[in-house]
This record gives C-alpha cells, sequence and structure tokens, in this order.
C-alpha cells in the first residue's frame, strides 16, 4: 500500500502548520509537561530529535505509561492505592509523591510498549508489511514491527479516520488501523477481519510535530512533496499515553537509516494561545492590546494548564448543555493568578485546515471566589471545589472534577493553594 494513497481523498495544496519563533516561558512552568517550546530550524533531524529528548529527560514531569501486552491501552493513574484513615496531610503528602516519575518508570513502561501479540506481529510481518514491501521500489531496507499503541481517535486534516483504532510503529512507518470486531481481536484471532488499515505514513516524511498543550494528542504535518502536505492527529486523550508515543515517534525517527524531512517540534502553538486568549476576554471583558509580543505576553500569565476526564457542575447552570463538538475534551487552567477557567476542546479543530472554533467556554470563576477543596479517599484523581460565587447573589457552586492523573492533581492543588493563601493569609480549607 502506498504511503500516500491510503485515504479515500488526499487534499492538495494544504498548508503546514503555522511556524513561529519560540515562547519563551517560566522555568518551572506547572503544566505537567516539559517545556517543548518550538525546537527546530535549519539543523540535522537528528539534532532536532536529540534536542527535544534531552528536553524531555532533563524534566522529571515528564510522564508516559502503558500496560496491555498486546498493545498499550489507556494507562493507570497511578502504582499504588490510597491508605484507608489518612489525614488531610498524610493525603497532601501522598500526592506530591506523584509529581515525578522516574528515568527507571518511563524505561519500564517503553519495554512493556514493545510487547506485541506474537500473533498480530505474525500478522502485520505477513499480511501488511509484505504487500507493502511489493508496492514499495525502494524496498531494500528490512521493516519491522517495533510498537503497538492505542489511539481514542485519529483524525486526518479536519475528517475523522477512525474511533478507537490501533497505531503501529515499525522503523520505516507509521501505521493506523480500524478495529472493527473488538471481541475477535482482544481474542487474537482473525485480525484481517477485524481490523482495517486506514492510514500509513512514511516516518521520514514527518516535517513538523506538534504536541497539544493538554497532552492529550499530537499533530504530524507530513510532507509529500514541495505542494503537498497532509496532516494527521492521533488522540489519546491520555497524557501518559501521549507522551509514550511521542518518545517512541522520536526513537524511531532518530534510529532511522534514511533521511528524516523532520524540521520542528513543538508545544506553543500560537493560534492555540489566541484561542484561549479570546475565551478569557470573553469572561473578563477586556482586550490585551496586539503587539509582537502578545503570545508571549499571554502564555506567561498562563499559571496552569490540564487535561481533565470528566468533570460536573452542581449550583448553577454552566454557559453550554452537552458537548458542542462530536469529538471533544475537556481542559483546566489558570490564568493570571485570578481566575479558573473549564474548556472545552474540539479535536477535529486543524488550525490551517479549518475556521472552526476551537474551544468552547464551559465555565470560570475567581480564585478569591473559592472557599474549600474537598479529596476522595477511594478516586484520587478526583476534586471538588467548593465556590461562593458573589457575583450571582453569593450563590453556592460545586465543580466536581476528574483530572487525568494524580500528578495533575498534586499540580493544581500547590498552585491553587499558593495563589489563593496569598490572597486571604491564611490556610485553604482541604476536606477528605
Amino acid at each position: 500500500m502506498s504511503c500516500t494513497k491510503c485515504h479515500k481523498a488526499l487534499i492538495s495544496n494544504s498548508e503546514v502548520l503555522e511556524l513561529h519563533e519560540p515562547i519563551l516561558t517560566p522555568k518551572n512552568s506547572c503544566q505537567g509537561s516539559p517545556d517543548t517550546s518550538t525546537t527546530s530550524f535549519n539543523l540535522d533531524p537528528n539534532e532536532v530529535v536529540n534536542k527535544f529528548t534531552d528536553l524531555v529527560n532533563n524534566d522529571t514531569s515528564s510522564v508516559s505509561t502503558n500496560q496491555d501486552e498486546t498493545f498499550s491501552s489507556n494507562s493507570s493513574n497511578q502504582d499504588a492505592e490510597v491508605v484507608e484513615n489518612v489525614t488531610i496531610k498524610q493525603r497532601l503528602n501522598y500526592l506530591n509523591s506523584f509529581d515525578v516519575v522516574s528515568k527507571q518508570k518511563l524505561e519500564e513502561i517503553t519495554n512493556r510498549a514493545k510487547k506485541i501479540n506474537n500473533n498480530l506481529k505474525l500478522f502485520l510481518i505477513i499480511k501488511v508489511l509484505s504487500e507493502m514491501k511489493k508496492n514499495d521500489s525502494n524496498g531494500d531496507q528490512e521493516e519491522s514491527v517495533l510498537y503497538a499503541y492505542k489511539l481514542k481517535y485519529s483524525f486526518y486534516s479536519v475528517t475523522k479516520l477512525t474511533n478507537e483504532c490501533l497505531c503501529i510503529f515499525t522503523n520505516l512507518h507509521l501505521l493506523i488501523f480500524e478495529i472493527k470486531d473488538f471481541e475477535k481481536f482482544h481474542e487474537n484471532v482473525d485480525f484481517d477481519l477485524c481490523m482495517v488499515q486506514v492510514a500509513c505514513i512514511d516516518i521520514n516524511q514527518i516535517e513538523v510535530i506538534e504536541i497539544a498543550i493538554t497532552q492529550n494528542y499530537i499533530v504530524l504535518t507530513v510532507s509529500i512533496n514541495d505542494e503537498l502536505k497532509l496532516l494527521y492527529k492521533l488522540v489519546t486523550n491520555d497524557v501518559y499515553q501521549n507522551q509514550a508515543i511521542l518518545n517512541s515517534l522520536l526513537k524511531t525517527i532518530n534510529e532511522s537509516k534514511k533521511a528524516s524531512m523532520l524540521k520542528q517540534i513543538k508545544k506553543r502553538n500560537s493560534v492555540t494561545f489566541k484561542n484561549l486568549e479570546e475565551i478569557v476576554n470573553l469572561v473578563e471583558q477586556i482586550n490585551i492590546e496586539s503587539d509582537i509580543e502578545e503570545n508571549m505576553l499571554f502564555s506567561s500569565k498562563l499559571n496552569l494548564f490540564l487535561h481533565l476526564d470528566k468533570i460536573e457542575i452542581i449550583g448553577i447552570n454552566t454557559l453550554k448543555n452537552g458537548s458542542i463538538y462530536e469529538n471533544c475534551s475537556y481542559s483546566m487552567f489558570i490564568y493570571n493568578n485570578e481566575r479558573i477557567f473549564i474548556v472545552e476542546e474540539n479535536l477535529s479543530y486543524m488550525s490551517s485546515q479549518n475556521k472552526n472554533e476551537q474551544f468552547v467556554l464551559i465555565c470560570s470563576t475567581r480564585i478569591n471566589d473559592l472557599i474549600q477543596i474537598k479529596l476522595f479517599k477511594h478516586e484520587e484523581t478526583k476534586i471538588e471545589l467548593n465556590i461562593l460565587d458573589e457575583s450571582s447573589n453569593s450563590v453556592n457552586i460545586k465543580w466536581m472534577v476528574k483530572m487525568n492523573k494524580t500528578f495533575q492533581l498534586s499540580q493544581f492543588i500547590y498552585v491553587i493553594k499558593d495563589i489563593w493563601e496569598k490572597i486571604f493569609f491564611v490556610e485553604l480549607p482541604i476536606s477528605l
């Protein structure tokens, strides 16, 4: 199967994702991820990968995980269970212990990702890779299966390829399969009937890797020729899983024997910051004056940005009912030490391909309206925020929020406590 002919249609003259100068951020920015600002330019592709890998390795808050020996599925939140009858102080210390993950743990996770079921590997080699080699005129290099990951969604341009799919890394390609029959798939039989290939990406034609600020997806710009560039979005909705896929992708590119087109690895997308700024302006009813430092100014005031699993608002209607977008995720961010926002993100959004809104505001509150935080003994990523909304006749509101991972909850509590206690000069009330 040809890498450029594995879809129903190709978009010609596609624009590459916007390329911008690096946006500087505070060294110890609490975003649950390494500072993966734009890394690029006039470098050997291996230097691009090595420079980015060094950033990841030097930041101990970078985490990734996977479990399944057939493919890496949604990762577990952590390695230990919550101890019964703990005090608030003990619980906070427990959460703080998940603020970092060791390099040894990352190595263990990577090794699990390589443990692909033998039947699946045999199917891929005999039925898939052998057919690809027949159609490849330059098929001198032997192709082998390296990693397998599960994706929540995958998009080609703004068109969704598939839900629940399998992402296979070889030393030459990234293959995406739609899983048609999960029962047969998990029985490890009839792979040719239960899964269908929907995309084939040449690893060495990847020109730009963009990492979501929420760390729940990556966008690949694939250069076919000077006029044709294809966009793929690989959505995990899991920050650990996303980091694992990114690590595998960089390692595969770095070890490739062919020349790579990789020019840039970036996270600080100016379009995303501009869209978030519009959310802030909508609430604050102010406009930051436009100048050359606009995106830098906004990002410097972004205290925290986290991907969420679930949200529930009790006590007042939110700004919207139900999901606006068919494929979405939820995020929470703290801006300028003053306000907490919860937004819905449109996962089919591609900044250079469509004009749809990227974010929709669900709700927001001022930090000084927060009166108490509640933690949960048996749900260690869940938190309840009790809010007294003074702008709405002192209405009491509860935000029930489930973080994606425990280290995110740890970071949120650390940041929100610091801001709140500097306002009121007393400890933030936390119950369990």
